[in-house]
């Protein structure tokens, strides 16, 4: 059999269809846990007709071999409120959040002229809404993604909560797994602006928070806070300090901690690794490569050992002198070399995963929103948004 339905609830089902009858049972980017409430399920056939009821949906499948259609799934609210039928449009649905407000005013970009498009939800005032986890990958244990299975299909969640809006969030959260609890700095003062300032000039304006009695919990340190490769180059990605701005960056970091003020870098890994960086040479030991040839190591999204590599030999240093976390800027673009994977969020799902490693921190990015699942990786931000009513709006 193809076809596979699953009640985790009274109102959400899991519907699969697989053509080669290969399902997924493990976890997914977006689905962690599947053991929700399993109701009492009454099953029967009318007609050809095969029927599920819960105590709040009504599910019918016409099995005929081949993917679903409006015709051959149907699920139908106990009330009478709703019925749906696979491929219904839902123009009711309440939306989530944009991946980013940069050139936004209002929902209009500014560059485009279109629309942003808002991730979907999971409440709506239809009663329904659906939840496509189709096109993800798969979660291996060492947080590293892996190819689906068989010959693709569909997988979806059928939302049925109707207005029960807080009931469909708590399910959507114990689906997908919870957000987590970020340190408790995180919810005090942050101060950034991006500018080529200088450690002095940094302290002092740490200094200025102290001399108010303004208690300041983070400091982030825009790009200029590494070299550039020459002056052709974009200069965005860089994991050396600059000499000629932070001579001491031990220093420097050591004295912000010891002002109460935490640490976060700007970071933009699109672009490789140069071979004017400290870390270049450990980075081609680690890869295999020889350093004598001086060729930039690509930014490989779907190499392992390069990403064990990138947090390692990169990261790992700098938060050893004092840094506490990363923010996570723009240019990863919305496709790498990962089939059907936005890179934002799988840099977000590994940076949260690699800072809580050995269980001494808790996990926390700063980033934009890369999709479903992104609520693990706290903090979101909006990007570079305009100060006009409009967005105020959104």
């Amino acid at each position: 059999m193809n076809y596979r339905f699953t009640f985790l609830t009274e109102r959400l089902i899991r519907c699969e269809y697989a053509p080669d009858a290969v399902f997924v049972d493990g976890p997914t980017q977006t689905v962690l846990c599947r053991d929700l409430d399993a109701p009492d399920i009454a099953c029967s056939e009318e007609n050809g007709v095969r029927i599920w009821r819960s105590s709040a949906l009504t599910l019918r499948h016409v099995p005929n071999g081949r993917g679903f259609s409006a015709d051959s799934l149907r699920i139908e609210a106990a009330d009478g409120s709703f019925v749906w039928t696979h491929g219904s449009p839902n123009l009711e649905d309440l939306p989530g959040t944009l991946r980013t407000l940069d050139n936004a005013n209002g929902t209009l970009n500014m560059h485009s002229g279109e629309r942003h498009r808002f991730t979907g939800s999971v409440i709506s005032r239809k009663g329904w809404t659906v939840l496509d986890d189709s096109r993800t990958l798969l979660l291996k244990p060492d947080g590293f993604l892996a190819p689906r299975p068989g010959a693709g299909g569909e997988d979806f969640y059928f939302f049925g909560y109707g207005h029960d809006y807080q009931g469909a969030l708590r399910d959507y959260h114990r689906l997908t797994g919870p957000a987590p609890l970020p340190p408790k700095f995180a919810l005090g003062l942050w101060w950034s602006r991006w500018w080529p300032y200088k450690d002095q000039d940094l302290l002092q304006i740490v200094g200025q928070f102290e001399s108010a009695g303004v208690p300041l919990s983070i400091c982030v340190v825009d790009m200029d806070w590494h070299v550039v490769y020459n002056p052709h180059h974009t200069g965005w990605t860089g994991y050396s300090w600059n000499p000629a701005f932070f001579p001491d960056p031990e220093g420097f970091l050591s004295t912000l901690h010891a002002k109460g003020a935490h640490v976060c870098l700007n970071l933009h890994p699109h672009e490789g690794v140069a071979p004017h960086e400290a870390a270049y040479g450990r980075m081609c030991r680690r890869l295999g490569r020889d350093p004598a040839a001086g060729d930039v190591i690509p930014f490989q999204l779907a190499n392992e050992e390069f990403l064990r590599a990138y947090f390692e030999e990169l990261h790992h240093p700098l938060e050893a002198q004092g840094v506490d976390f990363w923010w996570i800027d723009w240019q990863q673009g919305e496709r790498w070399d990962l089939p059907d994977v936005d890179p934002l969020w799988y840099l977000n799902h590994l940076h949260a995963r690699d800072l809580a490693r050995g269980g001494r921190k808790r996990p926390l990015v700063f980033s934009r929103w890369g999709d479903h699942g992104s609520h693990r990786t706290p903090v979101g931000f909006s990007g570079d948004t305009f100060a006009t009513w409009e967005t105020l709006n959104m």
